[in-house]
């Protein structure tokens, strides 16, 4: 009888370990800038997903992932991902309480190649980015945590609070290109 119960618990660990680390496509939305420096496109980007099937919101940290586009060229292309290459990292991970996603803005540097703009933008550029990929994985709740250095952290406090109050099935913030011209 112990030897049944041990080999039950074995296959049963082994089984729940494979399932946990099976292979799959993740969907995510990422800030991707063009060639010219250019306010970022929210695009869909699908990611390889190795523990897509652990249950964790994974989605979330391939917001951050580097993005190089295909290229014919011999030069090295820079990360496209604007998020990424400003150094932003976000996370998500199941609570007792649900999903919490971590937006860590604490080693934010803008990379003037791809963005002259400010910094609070990319905070914006970012909450956009977790608010589109919950949509689109159906992450209908979660809570926000926000790391942020001390030139950031009251702008970054005022931007989650506004986040948070904010309709999730309206955009946050949009691409200048959206906006009627004022001219």
């Amino acid at each position: 009888m112990r030897y049944l119960l041990s080999t039950f618990a074995s296959v049963l660990l082994i089984c729940s370990a494979a399932t946990a680390s099976e292979d799959a496509v993740t969907y995510t939305i990422q800030a991707l800038t063009g060639l010219a420096g250019d306010t970022p496109r929210f695009e869909k980007v699908y990611c390889h997903d190795r523990y897509a099937m652990s249950g964790e919101p994974t989605s979330m940290a391939f917001i951050c992932s580097p993005h190089f586009p295909p290229t014919n060229s011999k030069e090295k292309m820079e990360d496209h991902n604007l998020l990424s290459a400003a150094g932003i990292k976000i996370g998500g991970e199941l609570a007792k309480d649900g999903v919490v996603i971590t937006l860590d803005v604490s080693n934010l540097t803008i990379p003037k190649s791809l963005y002259d703009g400010p910094k609070d933008s990319l905070i914006m550029f970012a909450l956009e980015c977790i608010r589109m990929t919950a949509k689109l994985n159906r992450i209908e709740d979660y809570s926000l945590q926000v790391i942020a250095h001390d030139e950031l952290k009251e702008p970054a406090d005022q931007l989650k609070k506004k986040f948070l109050a904010h309709d999730k099935s309206k955009r946050f913030t949009g691409h200048p290109a959206d906006e009627p011209n004022q001219e």
